[in-house]
């Protein structure tokens, strides 16, 4: 099974694609980025680089047969923010391009779970990526535009929930920095720091 990219335990918990990966490294500074056990850099047939589980050691993981850069790009997301909410890992900081510039805010998410394609029925929506809290309402709706971004009916669908689109590309190139492409209805918080008017200038 081909893995894209892998957790760098040796250069702060970094994501890396298999083609920035030290070929030399040692067993163990390399986490396969869906399932948390360790890979290790391999060449196919025709040269490329990837990463690769140890033998007897993929059974369950499903991250390296999601070639699609949409469903990779939504996996991965997914990963980042239960970790985050876990307390296993940072919390991704948003960039919202504003008439004033640029505005990178670290979004407050009291969230509890993360979920993939969860069905928001109130709606009829399933957003590629949804942030839950313990009573299992949504927090936040994250779509991931591969193709297609948030038309106008979709937008008015999520009237009632904040929501947030970001590019697959961007994801898979850092998923840390997440550059908002458009977004609706953010929360109360960001209107007490003054930036609910910049972010809508």
């Amino acid at each position: 099974m081909k893995i894209p990219h892998a957790i760098d335990v040796e250069n702060k918990i970094k994501v890396i694609g298999a083609d920035r990966a030290d070929s030399q490294a040692a067993r163990g500074r390399y986490l396969c980025y869906g399932c948390n056990r360790e890979v290790f850099l391999a060449k196919s047939k025709n040269r490329k680089v990837h990463f690769k589980h140890y033998p007897d050691e993929a059974a369950g993981c499903r991250y390296g047969k999601s070639q699609k850069l949409h469903t990779q790009a939504k996996e991965r997301l997914a990963i980042v923010f239960e970790n985050a909410l876990k307390k296993r890992g940072p919390m991704p900081i948003m960039q919202f391009e504003t008439p004033t510039g640029i505005q990178t805010v670290l979004p407050f998410i009291f969230g509890h779970v993360a979920k993939l394609e969860w069905s928001l029925k109130d709606i009829g929506r399933r957003p590629d990526v949804v942030i839950l809290d313990a009573s299992v309402n949504p927090v936040l709706a994250i779509e991931i535009k591969h193709t297609h971004g948030v038309n106008d009916q979709k937008s008015k669908d999520f009237a009632n929930c904040w929501w947030v689109e970001v590019d697959a590309r961007d994801v898979m190139k850092d998923d840390f920095v997440l550059k908002v492409r458009a977004h609706g209805n953010l929360p109360y918080q960001y209107e007490l720091l003054g930036h609910q008017n910049m972010l809508f200038g």
